[in-house]
């Protein structure tokens, strides 16, 4: 990778930057134990990753970069525009967009958190088993949702997991995807090829970690003929992209009907990508939106989420 040329070593020469964006890079967490503080270290855990070898041929099949997914591209952020993720999403993106998106949160912003309520485990949900990929993507360190609501989670730059926002600010920041590049106000932000990346696929199939069946393209999932193979069963057809995250937030970019949909909850639920309030919350929004006439074609229906 030549805009990170320390990341190409151990295997990992023939990454590319779109291995990176759609979770098939091979790295998908960290090898050594890890503590939760040292990932609030940007630069010793970033350097940890580019020393590691990969954990599968990159390129070849799927595993969730849970939770060092924003070191990565941060990183890779850094090398292309000077800035670090945190400034290039404020910059970039929230203020030309006028969003309401923080990569961590401003200590003045503080008062505006609501606070983090972890969701009732299912039975067996945490049963990973010790050395596995999913293990050590999210047990190393582990996963508690009640660190979201710390100083040091909020003052950290960890682009996986803990950007702030709230479902307009994502929907400001998003909807330029749905729209084709364009802005509410016709400006154009993005080009249309670059919207076309999106959809190109580079990963199908049950990903390493979640074991979900799912087709990813470059920084989404993707639903372009109305299977979004298991992942997401609520998901509306035609030309959509979407993302997910833990406790059932999730974000929707339909291309085909122009609409940007956002979730997100701080009382959280079972699942990465949609539980069953997410589809709830979907289904129940598309069928309004059909009878608005906004959205044409089949209305998604709420199915079993695994």
């Amino acid at each position: 990778m030549i805009y990170w040329p320390e990341f190409a070593e151990n295997g990992k020469e023939t990454v590319l930057v779109k291995h990176l964006m759609s979770h098939t890079s091979g790295v998908a967490g960290w090898q050594e134990p890890i503590t939760q503080e040292q990932v609030y270290d940007t630069k010793l855990s970033t350097e940890r990753l580019a020393t590691q070898a990969p954990w599968w041929e990159p390129g070849t099949t799927s595993g969730y970069h849970g939770q060092n997914m924003g070191h990565l591209l941060g990183e890779l952020v850094h090398r292309v525009s000077g800035k670090s993720l945190t400034k290039f999403v404020q910059t970039e993106i929230a203020e030309p967009l006028g969003a309401d998106v923080q990569i961590g949160a401003l200590e003045k912003d503080w008062p505006r958190i609501a606070d983090m309520i972890p969701p009732v485990p299912r039975p067996g949900a945490h049963d990973l088993e010790p050395g596995s990929i999913p293990y050590k993507v999210l047990a190393n360190p582990p996963v508690i949702a009640t660190t979201a609501n710390t100083g040091p989670w909020r003052l950290a730059e960890m682009g996986a997991i803990n950007g702030h926002s709230n479902a307009q600010g994502l929907a400001k920041a998003l909807h330029v995807i749905s729209n084709h590049g364009k802005t509410v106000h016709n400006k154009q932000f993005l080009k249309q090829e670059t919207i076309d990346l999106i959809f190109q696929t580079q990963a199908e199939g049950k990903g390493l970690v979640l074991g979900l069946p799912i087709r990813i393209g470059i920084g989404f999932g993707i639903n372009t003929d109305g299977r979004s193979l298991g992942a997401a069963p609520f998901m509306p057809n035609g030309n959509v992209t979407y993302w997910g995250g833990y406790g059932g937030s999730i974000c929707i970019m339909d291309t085909e009907n122009n609409v940007t949909f956002t979730y997100v909850m701080n009382k959280m639920g079972n699942g990465t990508l949609g539980n069953e309030r997410t589809a709830e919350h979907v289904v129940t929004s598309y069928r309004a939106l059909a009878k608005m006439g906004i959205v044409k074609g089949e209305i998604p229906l709420i199915a079993k989420i695994i």
